[in-house]
């Protein structure tokens, strides 16, 4: 799919008139003959469009349409042979004066990728002793990092083992990882971070994911064990997930894997995001819908969109397992114009098991749980 070089690409000038989605958002269409590449549910960071207002390059691309909408600021997202975008101010793509450009840029795109997998590691370090530096000779468990596995090969190069648990567990993409790896490793290196080249070496020789540093294994949490692992029963020294636990089916068994995949003294680093996935400007939406009205919409990838439980439930099943200590830190809120116009909806909906949930617990929209074992 991304094999040979780069080649040098003329950009598109769009030709307005654009038209208007929602909010902040436009849309236009996109010639497919000339950017065949397009983003879907299948593979949502697929395109390597780039597009420029003037001379200025926007991003971050692959956004989604909410955070255009509701966010913009050069946000876009190439999906499906059309362009959703914002401009850098929010102002009118038809009447701003401005010239929006589009081009194919690896460049642009494989940056994109390292930056999003980067800031993920970072924050991890943020709740790690020894920041970057404490990843190095650590076993490390990393809950759904995602089709490009950038998170997990960057604590690799810091030195890690990292074993990763996902049901849907990413597989080496020919053409595409070998173009990815080079640039994680040369932002590493800008960054000033200590970096161990190897697992991408290896990576890069073997067309797979390190297998000195890196034990994947393809299953759900809540049916991991520890010999799972691959460890000799060596247990993590470090869990740490990014937006993977409001997607879990069963939330108690995944937390006693988990725990079971701990050694003594174990720390844990979990962000969570409990809006409804489907439109983070109304992020309760799904709470109006009955058990069965939901499991109907979220079909066979079930809670893609979130499993629907609340932070404080999330965190009274934290503090029931076997865990030395529970702490979490709230990051997220709900608008209040928003929440005094969804309570009444709520309270009418007579379907829901949310109905009479106290009006207090639903404040929470995303947080992170820091954990010892």
């Amino acid at each position: 799919m991304f094999g040979g070089d780069e080649q040098t690409s003329v950009p598109v000038i769009l030709s307005p008139p654009f038209r208007k989605e929602s909010g902040a958002a436009w849309t236009v269409s996109i010639d497919s003959t000339l950017f065949p590449l397009t983003d879907d549910v299948g593979f949502v960071t697929r395109s390597i469009l780039a597009l420029r207002e003037d001379d200025r390059l926007l991003g971050p691309g692959h956004a989604s349409h909410d955070e255009i909408r509701t966010r913009g600021s050069g946000r876009y997202s190439h999906w499906r042979n059309v362009l959703y975008f914002s401009t850098s101010d929010n102002s009118d793509p038809n009447t701003n004066g401005r010239v929006y450009m589009v081009e194919p840029s690896e460049t642009v795109y494989f940056s994109e990728r390292v930056n999003y997998a980067l800031s993920i590691v970072e924050f991890y370090a943020t709740h790690v002793q020894g920041g970057l530096n404490g990843f190095r000779d650590r076993l490390v468990l990393e809950i759904g990092p995602g089709p490009d596995m950038g998170s997990v090969l960057a604590m690799a190069c810091l030195g890690a083992r990292v074993c990763v648990v996902d049901r849907y567990l990413a597989s080496w993409r020919a053409g595409w990882h070998d173009k990815y790896l080079p640039v994680l490793i040369e932002e590493m290196r800008k960054r000033g971070w200590p970096v161990d080249p190897q697992p991408v070496e290896r990576s890069l020789a073997a067309q797979a994911f390190d297998p000195e540093r890196i034990r994947p294994v393809p299953l759900s949490l809540e049916d991991v064990t520890a010999a799972d692992l691959g460890t000799g029963g060596e247990l993590a020294d470090l869990t740490v997930s990014h937006a993977a636990f409001e997607h879990f089916y069963a939330m108690k068994p995944a937390l006693l894997s988990l725990a079971r995949c701990m050694k003594p003294g174990g720390r844990g680093v979990h962000r969570v995001d409990f809006r409804d996935h489907r439109n983070f400007a109304r992020p309760l939406e799904f709470l109006l819908l009955s058990q069965a009205s939901y499991d109907e919409l979220s079909g066979d990838a079930k809670y893609q969109h979130g499993n629907r439980m609340r932070a404080s439930v999330m965190e009274a099943l934290f503090r029931a397992i076997d865990f030395a200590s529970v702490d979490f830190l709230r990051e997220a809120t709900v608008d209040q114009n928003y929440f005094t116009e969804f309570l009444p909806r709520l309270r009418a909906a007579t379907d829901s098991p949310f109905r009479d949930i106290d009006p207090a617990l639903l404040s929470t929209l995303g947080g992170t749980f820091l954990i010892v074992r």
